[in-house]
């Protein structure tokens, strides 16, 4: 699939501000300078192959080491809105844009705002139509082998093979319609990037301020209602 630009948006104390952008700049990105990272294990099998032998003990997914991870976007605004907003506190008041290069094909969709809810919400034509406008065609096997599924940790087993689709990372990638998950933020795409990312793949690192862009969204969870077997 190639390099795909990312961008990630972070707020940190002024007195750090030149600190963090000189460390990103000349170290790249990597896991253990944040808090919230996240991690995932690779797929024994292409997940398509894995889904038509499901259902499978979700255990048996994860195999191999345990790759640690940064979160990203593809979206330069969302990632000016967690920058200006969103990873804003009291004590973070400085916020910074990076933006980054990475192979989309190691790249995974961050399933944890919406689709892992969606896969157990009573299914709904407008719901559906909706994850098939931002995560593709392709994810209609995995939402609907999840909604015709009466076990919650299966609903959850069939998306951990979704979010490593390298047709729904593609088309998520691509995604133009802005929506709102679980956390309530307007965004169009959220990925877990595996680190560390080097110095040579950031494009650049920079201080932002101003007004946080203003992004109407479809509110998905609007949508949802969740099942009384999850």
């Amino acid at each position: 699939m190639g390099l795909a630009t990312f961008y990630r948006g972070i707020a940190v104390p002024p007195q750090r501000l030149d600190n963090v952008v000189s460390a990103i700049r000349d170290g790249g990105l990597n896991s253990k300078s944040w808090v919230w990272t996240p991690d995932f294990y690779r797929l024994p099998s292409p997940p398509d192959v894995l889904l038509r032998q499901m259902p499978l003990p979700r255990e048996s997914l994860r195999v191999g080491p345990r790759i640690p991870a940064v979160y990203a976007t593809a979206d330069r605004d969302t990632a000016l809105y967690y920058a200006l907003k969103h990873n804003r506190t009291r004590e973070n008041t400085s916020s910074v844009l990076i933006a980054f290069r990475a192979p989309l094909e190691e790249v995974l969709v961050d399933g944890k705002d919406l689709l892992f809810t969606a896969a157990s919400a009573v299914p709904r034509p407008d719901l559906r139509d909706l994850l098939m406008s931002v995560f593709g065609k392709a994810l209609l096997p995995y939402l609907d082998a999840a909604w015709a599924s009466s076990d919650g940790m299966s609903r959850i087993a069939m998306i951990d093979l979704a979010i490593q689709d390298p047709e729904i990372v593609r088309a998520h990638y691509a995604n133009s319609v802005v929506f709102r998950g679980r956390n309530m933020i307007p965004y169009r795409s959220a990925f877990v990037v595996p680190t560390p990312v080097p110095s040579s793949s950031i494009l650049f690192v920079q201080p932002v301020e101003g007004g946080v862009p203003a992004l109407e969204a479809v509110d998905a969870m609007g949508m949802i209602e969740m099942r009384g077997d999850r």
